[in-house]
């Protein structure tokens, strides 16, 4: 009883009253505990972030206007050995300079100008070509790495399919193409590949999250989302033994979600996890 006082005061950021709520008279824990700690570590962590959300943008800016600043730089000083500008001018002053020096007679005439300007014409393009230039450039980029990572998750998700013999027509090709169709809703997201196989998922630029805000494991995001789409050999989803994970009868059912999420946050066996959780939506848990 002490231990998890002490977790809800000292971790989850509960006052004492709050914590001492959890027991009801004969300190038993009420029914409905966890959920109120899960809402509560919910609300901490969020708070965690948008207090730190200022910081990290004043120091996104700070970034950005030093390299600016050091590409403003070089460009003057460019400008300056071609121009053979000897002057302390920057930005607009400088740029005033160079068109001041331009408008003397001989200053077409004037080796460096004639050098600057074969540089400028082999070297450089306009601007607005250079803009879609670059685009295309970036697009190609991203594109091939997208595709890099796709093969590898894909990879990685097909084992996880595999391991839980999904039930696919005879015909072969009948069985390619629902497979397809099954790995096109994976390429819906998009991933931060991890060396363990455990990759993260991403959906419009944020990690995906369950309701506690911790990440979804890409095991159980793979098996969950093939168990969507298929029905599955049950072996596959409870184990060689034939039961669940907390071992019970694919019947049982929990108490609550409270006794259902301390049950999955201790099971480590990916294939359990998804049995348990199985057993959990169908008491609409989950």
């Amino acid at each position: 009883m002490k231990q998890l006082k002490d977790f809800a005061v000292k971790v989850i950021g509960m006052t004492d009253e709050e914590a001492a709520a959890l027991y009801d008279a004969d300190e038993n824990i009420k029914e409905g505990a966890f959920d109120l700690l899960a809402s509560k570590d919910k609300e901490r962590l969020k708070h965690i972030k948008e207090s730190h959300k200022e910081e990290l943008t004043n120091k996104f800016n700070e970034g950005h206007a030093k390299a600016k600043k050091e590409e403003r730089g070089r460009f003057e000083a460019e400008i300056k050995e071609y121009f053979g500008l000897d002057t302390n001018s920057q930005g607009l002053d400088l740029i005033k300079d160079a068109t001041a020096l331009a408008q003397k007679d001989d200053i077409k005439t004037h080796p460096d100008y004639i050098a600057l300007e074969k540089k400028l014409q082999s070297d450089y393009i306009p601007k607005d070509d250079y803009e879609v230039i670059r685009g295309e450039y970036d697009e190609f980029k991203q594109k091939v790495q997208r595709d890099s990572i796709l093969s590898k998750v894909r990879s990685d998700a097909d084992s996880i399919f595999q391991s839980l013999h999904p039930q696919l027509p005879k015909d072969p090709k009948r069985a390619k193409n629902q497979k397809d169709l099954f790995f096109k809703q994976l390429e819906q997201f998009d991933y931060q590949v991890a060396e363990d196989g455990n990759h993260i998922i991403l959906k419009d630029g944020k990690r995906l999250e369950n309701d506690n805000m911790n990440p979804v494991l890409f095991g159980d995001f793979v098996k969950q989302k093939t168990l969507e789409f298929f029905d599955v050999d049950e072996q596959s989803t409870k184990g060689n033994s034939g039961v669940d994970p907390a071992g019970r009868t694919s019947s049982a059912s929990y108490k609550d979600k409270g006794e259902f999420y301390n049950a999955y946050a201790k099971e480590t066996d990916r294939e359990k996890r998804v049995a348990m959780w199985e057993a959990a939506k169908k008491q609409g848990l989950v």
